[in-house]
């Protein structure tokens, strides 16, 4: 079994020297998300090389080329809480240390249906685990360029793709790769990756075959045909087998996408984090982006720590005026449910109505018209309400959003307290290997930050309050605890008075349309009793839940 310094041996310099620059700038993205205090600590980026021999036969039995082999063992992977393994446009990091993620990273977008290695060439690779219908970066080898592809639509989401052919971006990047020691000509005549290669090259030690192919065809042929001989044989070679699904995509060269990468993340194209894999909240662009222009970012004097600390309060703020506003959401779910009944739903009710040929039909379809225009009704005074619950929480006084942010900052702090307790306890444990042991120190350095910013963000609240309520208290007694519990139960009291209502109003609806129904419409008649029946049931677990949220309120 060929070992990782035998692949590495195989490749020519400025192969390595090439890939080797991949790395970097990958590096260099990940180190300005470091910058950017999305990365809570320096170890969570692994720098290579890494000693993946235990993974080449898996690398080979998926037809991965040398190249790509000798990029995975020296990209810089991210090992962090899976809260913060959302990447770029809605990636996830890759790590091709893990076996799943080598799988992935062979059919990105999930086309293959389990045949591995179809559709990625031996010399291409993912450099991003594709999220919910999200964006995927792929690295090309040969051509030395990094496309960003969305899986929905198959395009291309790199917002400089345009700039491919630039002949000045071709000159730059020309420029750069013989700086750093390589010929400039995109890969495709360096070692391990080259065109008619095929997806296993030759380690030292492999049988040689093919060298000398070419050389004994002197046999008198017509030059221009010996040319269109070469060129449908070079053909061949560069795309062997049946085609794939990248066998020619949209791309840039490596060096530049990742600078603008870069570039993306200090002017705010792009944000640190994204999906599902990441604090929504904490990470919420309406929040981050005024901190990080506060704070001094992209410059050097960029204050992280100060970033960090208002970062925490903001999201407080957020959640706080959410629960006591109730959300905007809600509101125009109402509306979006309301617009639906009023158009598509109770058009094609009244349709219906008028195709209806036979009285079981027509009855039918008056018991849709009217059920629908019953339930128009409910909305709208649902609606209604939620605008008025809206309006007046909207208006809540910079007095009660102050101290419901200091209590709730004072319960993070102590939070964060045992947690770092929690971990320094874990430490002195004797049983504790060198490699959780070093795992604790790093979740240590953490949680002790954890606990500074939570202090300096209570302290920053205090100082507010002080500043604009001289002399009043800030932290709840606990009464006033007990008194929002009691408020809370309150709010779920109404609530369910409200649905109780509205299900003996629906009833009593219901069934006064039940006696304008003929006895010849059993159909109908039949339906409605089901749901007459149904909402009996609905009415009494109401009713339960009412009794059992007094029951609570009066122990409060």
């Amino acid at each position: 079994m060929a070992t990782i310094a035998e692949i590495t041996a195989s490749l020519d310099n400025d192969t390595k020297t090439r890939l080797d620059a991949v790395a970097s700038g990958l590096l260099k993205v990940y180190n300005n998300l470091l910058r950017m205090r999305y990365f809570q600590h320096p170890a969570w980026i692994q720098l290579g090389p890494h000693n993946i021999d235990h993974l080449i036969p898996l690398y080979r039995f998926l037809g991965i080329d040398n190249c790509i082999i000798y990029l995975y063992s020296v990209l810089p992977y991210i090992k962090a809480p899976s809260e913060y393994t959302g990447f770029f446009q809605g990636s996830y990091f890759s790590d091709y240390r893990d076996e799943d993620d080598v799988r992935q990273g062979r059919d990105p977008f999930y086309y293959a249906n389990g045949n591995e290695g179809k559709w990625l060439r031996g010399w291409q690779t993912a450099l991003s685990t594709l999220g919910n219908h999200g964006t995927c970066l792929v690295y090309d080898a040969r051509e030395d360029i990094i496309g960003m592809f969305d899986q929905e639509s198959g395009g291309s989401t790199d917002p400089n793709i345009d700039q491919r052919w630039a002949e000045s971006d071709d000159e730059d990047e020309e420029g750069e790769r013989k700086e750093e020691g390589g010929e400039g000509n995109g890969g495709k005549e360096s070692g391990g990756c080259e065109q008619g290669e095929g997806e296993n090259p030759k380690v030292e030690g492999e049988d040689e075959e093919g060298d000398e192919k070419g050389d004994e065809d002197d046999n008198g042929e017509d030059d221009n045909d010996e040319e269109e001989d070469e060129e449908e044989e070079e053909e061949e070679e560069e795309y062997p087998g049946e085609p794939r699904a990248f066998d020619e995509f949209d791309g840039r060269r490596t060096a530049k996408v990742l600078r603008d990468m870069i570039r993306w993340y200090n002017d705010f194209t792009e944000i640190p984090g994204c999906g599902e894999c990441t604090d929504e909240a904490l990470w919420d662009r309406t929040i981050v982006v005024p901190l990080y222009r506060k704070h001094g970012w992209p410059g050097k004097d960029f204050d992280g720590d100060a970033f960090q600390v208002d970062q925490r309060r903001a999201v407080v703020a957020m959640e706080i005026e959410e629960k006591i506003a109730g959300s905007r959401g809600d509101i125009e779910m109402c509306q979006d449910t309301l617009g639906s009944l009023k158009t598509r739903g109770l058009e094609e009710a009244r349709k219906k109505l008028e195709d209806a040929e036979t009285l079981e039909k027509q009855w039918t379809a008056r018991w849709e018209v009217f059920l629908v225009e019953g339930t128009i009704e409910e909305k709208e005074e649902e609606l209604r309400e939620l605008e008025r619950i809206h309006e007046g929480a909207t208006s809540a006084t910079r007095h009660e959003l102050i101290f419901r942010e200091i209590r709730k900052l004072d319960e993070e702090f102590w939070d964060q307290r045992r947690r770092l307790r929690k971990i320094e306890q874990n430490l002195k444990e004797p049983d504790v290997d060198e490699e959780r042991r070093v795992e604790l120190q790093v979740e240590l350095e953490i949680g002790q930050k954890g606990v500074l910013f939570a202090e300096r963000a209570l302290e920053g609240a205090r100082l507010d309050a002080e500043r604009w309520f001289p002399g009043q208290n800030p932290l709840p007694d606990d009464g006033e605890t007990m008194k929002e519990s009691a408020l809370d139960l309150t709010k779920q009291l109404g609530n369910l008075i409200q649905r109780i209502e509205v299900c003996k109003a629906r009833s009593e609806r219901w069934e006064e349309f039940m006696k304008t129904v003929p006895v010849e419409a059993e159909e109908t008649k039949k339906t409605l009793q089901q749901k007459l029946d149904q909402n009996v049931s609905a009415l009494e677990i109401l009713l339960s839940q009412k009794e059992g949220v007094e029951a609570a309120t009066a122990s409060v």
